[in-house]
């Protein structure tokens, strides 16, 4: 392998290859079947970018034995960011028409890191999941893969400069980031699939190849055919045989990267899988992927505030509609700035007027945000925002994920002990239980998203089974038993009851090691398809809507039915059903008597779950009284 890249010249192959990255992630976004792993498509535009911008350093360096790093930046200005403020406000403004003022200031920390190129930051630090159905309201969330390019550029350039000094310099460190950061992502994603995911020192490998790739001798080989023919089918087999349901990056990632390096490894000869790239229809896609990438994903999510659930040709006109809007960016802003020529040798102006730019859209943002945070206060949105904060806070009392260490905490000074065991609906109705358990001390054993029943528990926001989960379990049942407490009250959320029969036997296992203790059973809550608060606002943000969900819906009854099956023919255990008290006959209301029941899809506020005292108080004398 050479040291030094061959001279770079245009590939027309490549804008035919970005249209191949644009296609199936936009196809994917927009639920087309056949497309389930199109979100591969991100990996290509990070070798793409990979190749080029290494190619473009090393060009640099090779003639002039220095580097510009003030007009390297200002090309990369001209190039994104014009178009990225374009879409970052106006989506902003389209949702201050379409959602509510609750929605609004949720949104608004996402557009400012998306303004500053730090959204995959945020959206780890937010433990978001990419592939989780309650991060699509999220118009920015595709921003990620923006942030990321836009630090490889920030690091990048440097680190070559650096390795130039050296011989052969380049091509070892892009190997050493190679190897490091590809193990490295493909352990940290079956242990906290967000981080592998979101952040760029565990995606630099694929940059890494990339720039690789443009270090390879360009001469066309008799094989180039057949290499670029197999990278056509590394890159086009991941797009309909992964699914968002996998482990991701992982290993797996590997083969759309080999692929998208084979079809840059293969030049730009005339060969069939050429030919096609650099068809005219390929070509024009690619030139506006960019464009199309920025607005394709808020296209998709407004065209669903506004359809309700859009069928399949509507999905299809959404896409379309976002590449007409592309087309008119990139024609208007992205091109006209790109190749000013009032710009172009003033790379300083250029710099300056992008952090005006930045700035400015950033004050646009806040003001909305201002005017959001003001109207969430104000008649007839204060209730819901108020049922939205409305909750208990255990600081250091519950396990987080990936943790199995048992924490627990008291509250009360009584001479009999209650413990209460369960995930985040168990500190649900710790206001309910405290209020019932006047003369006890509640001993309490929290873990996050951790269901009582002793199932595995798949955790979206690690994208794998919380192993963790089982061992919390066994060790907080071990020091309950130990603790021999009056009576037990444990509840889980029916998240993780996908399987009746397995939630049933979990059950069966957790209350029969529980004994001899008394234990009150509480069975799941019902669960909405958004955020209560957030549904009723938009409502009167719309004047249209009804966010009552149907009983079978919110609530499986065969699930219902599951729990009081566990508890059959075990004397201790005591299954208290407060479904009559969440649900009418037919329908689950998100509101009672005027007062808004939950503070999210599927968790009471602790004003609601305090009034429901008197049906566990009852219980617990029951229980207590019989043992």
């Amino acid at each position: 392998m050479a040291t030094n890249p061959p001279q770079l010249s245009r590939r027309p192959d490549i804008d035919g290859l970005r249209a191949v990255a644009i296609i199936p992630v936009v196809l994917f976004h927009a639920s087309i079947p056949g497309f389930q792993g199109g979100f591969v498509g991100v990996d290509i535009f990070f070798v793409i970018s990979g190749y080029l911008i290494t190619r473009i350093i090393a060009k640099e360096v090779s003639a002039k034995g220095s580097f510009n790093f003030w007009n390297f930046y200002a090309r990369r200005a001209r190039r994104l960011l014009p178009a990225a403020l374009l879409v970052i406000v106006a989506s902003a403004l389209v949702s201050f028409l379409l959602v509510s003022p609750l929605e609004q200031s949720k949104l608004a920390p996402s557009a400012v890191a998306a303004l500053f190129y730090v959204s995959n930051i945020f959206y780890w630090r937010r433990t978001t999941d990419y592939f989780d159905p309650v991060a699509e309201s999220d118009i920015y969330l595709h921003t990620w893969s923006l942030a990321v390019e836009e630090q490889f550029y920030l690091v990048w350039p440097a680190l070559l400069l650096l390795a130039f000094k050296f011989r052969n310099g380049p091509v070892i460190a892009m190997g050493a980031v190679l190897i490091l950061s590809y193990f490295l992502s493909a352990m940290l994603s079956y242990h906290s699939q967000p981080l592998a995911f979101f952040l760029s020192p565990f995606r630099a490998w694929e940059f890494a190849i990339g720039g690789l790739v443009g270090f390879l001798p360009d001469r066309r080989r008799r094989w180039a055919s057949a290499v670029a023919l197999l990278g056509l089918l590394l890159v086009a087999v991941p797009v309909v045989a992964l699914s968002s349901d996998g482990i991701y990056p992982g290993f797996v990632a590997m083969i759309p990267v080999l692929g998208t390096a084979a079809l840059l490894a293969s030049g730009s000869s005339d060969h069939p899988v050429s030919q096609l790239l650099r068809s005219s229809p390929m070509r024009l896609i690619g030139l506006l992927s960019y464009s199309w990438y920025l607005w394709h994903w808020p296209v998709l999510i407004f065209g669903s505030e506004l359809l309700g659930d859009p069928t399949l040709v509507e999905r299809i006109g959404l896409a379309l509609a976002s590449l007409g809007l592309a087309g008119l960016t990139y024609v208007l802003v992205e091109k006209p700035i790109r190749i000013s020529a009032y710009l172009a040798p003033r790379p300083l102006l250029t710099l300056g007027l992008a952090a005006a730019g930045t700035a400015a859209s950033a004050g646009a943002i806040g003001a909305l945000w201002f005017q959001a945070k003001s109207e969430m206060l104000s008649p007839p949105y204060r209730a819901f925002t108020l049922a939205s904060r409305d909750r208990v806070s255990f600081p250091g009392c519950a396990t987080d994920f990936a943790d199995s260490k048992v924490r627990t905490c008291s509250f009360g000074e009584g001479e009999k002990t209650l413990a209460l065991l369960g995930d985040s609906h168990a500190q649900m109705w710790f206001p309910a239980i405290q209020a019932a358990a006047r003369g006890y001390r509640i001993v309490t054993f929290f873990k996050n998203a951790c269901p009582a029943a002793a199932v595995p528990a798949f955790n979206r926001r690690l994208n794998r089974v919380e192993t963790e989960c089982a061992e919390w379990r066994d060790k907080a049942i071990r020091q309950i038993r130990a603790l021999a407490p009056a009576a037990v009250i444990v509840t889980s959320a029916q998240g993780h009851a996908d399987d009746p029969v397995r939630w049933r036997d979990g059950y069966r296992r957790t209350l029969t090691q529980l004994a001899p203790s008394r234990v009150i059973l509480i069975n799941v809550t019902p669960r909405f398809p958004s955020s209560v608060p957030e549904c009723l606002a938009r409502a009167v943000h719309s004047g249209t809507g009804d966010c009552s969900v149907s009983r079978i819906e919110a609530i499986n009854p065969s699930v219902i039915a599951a729990e009081f099956a566990a508890a059959k023919g075990l004397p201790h255990v005591r299954v208290l059903d407060l479904t009559d008290e969440l649900c009418g006959p037919v329908t689950c209301e998100p509101t009672r008597n005027g007062q808004v029941l939950y503070r999210d899809t599927n968790h009471v506020t602790e004003s609601y779950a305090r009034q429901l005292s008197p049906h566990v108080e009852r219980q617990l004398e029951t229980v207590v009284a019989a043992h």
